[in-house]
């Protein structure tokens, strides 16, 4: 006889089955548990450099805006046009790491620093490279042409020099650095046979300032208190260009490097701010300042007018020059003048002499309110 199983047998046997197959397709059924999104180490990494590269640009911003009462901010704010690199790469860092809060926040540090630091109006006026040079020319009618350069004590010699200057056909050249030898040597050489005035402020110091003009000056009567800032008077005379009596200070202002330096810096800026400007006068040199600096932006906001904000050309940074670094780093060098002046033109000029400054070439003219 055939054998069936037995209906208990069958019944557990598919209750075994049907259970697993339950089990089975409850399994089944469940939905999978998907992995939270996380961000790529790179990313997290490329976030971190950029937070801290906006850092540093902060930082430069806040010392910028300080008071200068150190050597080091000073230092730091005077490298404030730099803090354009690590801004950049801020910038590109936040959207590479796609952090909305850090996008955001490089969006308002660059806005503040462009805000506060380029100088627009200078890149609006900016003129042609190839005129960045000093170029000999004629003299033209109501025009003054003004030369400075701090001549490292005329590292190159004094030929280099006299050349320089006679080239660039400036009506006054204020010359800092100098040296009793060089300034002989100037004195006597024929290629600077038109400058009939030549100055060094009575001084038989060891370096001083000193001031070349091409107009009739009546000769000091007496040494500057000040070997290192010297005004001139420039009388009315059928050889000046403006036809207007007018003043010129040559200066070479201390280097603040040190506390005490940068205590007679501040006070010297203060009291160029505080010179009278109701008649025209001019204030040319080594300000050892750059619009970095709080100082020097109260000596402008006093009325004083760098003649670089209406002729220049981006940063035309003069320090250090091409002898002594591949890249200058700020500008120090300046052409201040009152409102009675019109800025016609201006060039940042590398020097002939070895020095470690760029000179500053200004072409300047009375206004017609002046």
């Amino acid at each position: 006889m055939p054998r069936f199983p037995s209906p208990s047998s069958t019944v557990a046997g598919s209750t075994t089955e049907g259970r697993r197959a339950a089990s089975e397709a409850g399994a089944g059924d469940k939905p999978k548990r998907i992995a939270a999104p996380s961000r790529s180490v790179p990313r997290l990494f490329v976030g971190f450099v950029s937070w801290g590269m906006l850092v540093i640009v902060c930082v430069i911003i806040w010392f910028r805006s300080s008071d200068a009462s150190s050597p080091l901010s000073i230092a730091i704010a005077g490298i404030t046009a730099f803090a354009a690199f690590p801004l950049m790469i801020g910038v590109v860092g936040s959207f590479v790491s796609r952090g909305r809060t850090l996008r955001l926040s490089a969006g308002l540090v660059a806005s503040v620093f462009f805000f506060t630091t380029t100088p627009l109006d200078a890149i609006v006026g900016c003129r042609p490279a190839s005129s960045a040079s000093i170029q000999e020319g004629q003299p033209r009618n109501g025009e003054l042409t003004i030369l400075t350069a701090n001549v490292l004590y005329s590292a190159g010699g004094a030929e280099a020099l006299a050349t320089m200057i006679a080239e660039s056909n400036a009506d006054v050249v204020a010359l800092q650095e100098m040296t009793p030898a060089i300034f002989a040597a100037l004195v006597d050489n024929p290629v600077l046979a038109d400058y009939v005035y030549k100055d060094n402020a009575g001084s038989d110091a060891p370096f001083f300032t000193a001031t070349l003009a091409k107009l009739p000056i009546p000769p000091r009567e007496s040494a500057s208190p000040d070997r290192r800032v010297t005004t001139t008077v420039v009388p009315i005379s059928d050889r000046n260009p403006i036809g207007q009596q007018f003043t010129i200070t040559a200066l070479h202002l201390d280097a603040p490097l040190t506390s005490s330096n940068t205590i007679r810096w501040k006070q010297q800026l203060g009291s160029l701010a505080q010179m009278e400007k109701d008649k025209p006068a001019i204030l040319v040199g080594d300000f050892n300042a750059s619009e970095d600096h709080r100082p020097f932006r109260a000596l402008l906001a006093s009325g004083w007018e760098d003649v670089h904000e209406e002729k220049g050309c981006g940063f035309d940074a003069t320090f250090p020059s091409s002898n002594r670094f591949p890249v200058a780093l700020m500008r120090i060098d300046h052409i201040l003048v009152t409102d009675h002046f019109e800025v016609i033109s201006v060039n940042v000029v590398a020097p002939a002499n070895g020095s470690d400054h760029n000179a500053v070439l200004a072409r300047v003219r009375l206004s017609a309110e002046g």
